[in-house]
């Protein structure tokens, strides 16, 4: 499990954010995806597009966790953040879906 497992269901306890992280995560996965596939079909508009759209994803998930009361572990460099990210993104916040736990989580939230 990344190591952020055990403290996820803690900076993720607001229903704002899960619902921003429900539609941005797959946003996420899906448009870096597809501008790695672009890429290498040398589509570059599209992967330009596909990237800002995973960008925005970004964003939008930053905005989730600042409506947060508990700020996750700040990252401790550029490899750091680039694990974390991905390993979210991919596999801790669908694990996190398809385990029961953000329904969980969001019927347990405050706000």
């Amino acid at each position: 499990m990344p190591q952020d497992w055990s403290d996820y269901e803690r900076v993720h306890a607001n229903r704002r954010n899960l619902r921003i992280h429900l539609l941005a995560v797959p946003l996420f996965d899906i448009s870096f995806a597809a501008a790695l596939i672009f890429l290498a079909s040398a589509n570059f508009l599209a992967a330009i597009i596909s990237f800002l759209a995973a960008f925005v994803s970004m964003i939008l998930q930053g905005i989730g966790h600042s409506k947060e009361a508990i700020e996750p572990r700040p990252f401790e460099g550029p490899l750091d953040f680039l694990q974390r990210w991905f390993a979210e993104q991919y596999f801790t916040f669908p694990m996190f879906v398809l385990a029961g736990r953000w329904l969980r989580q969001y019927k347990a939230a405050v706000s």
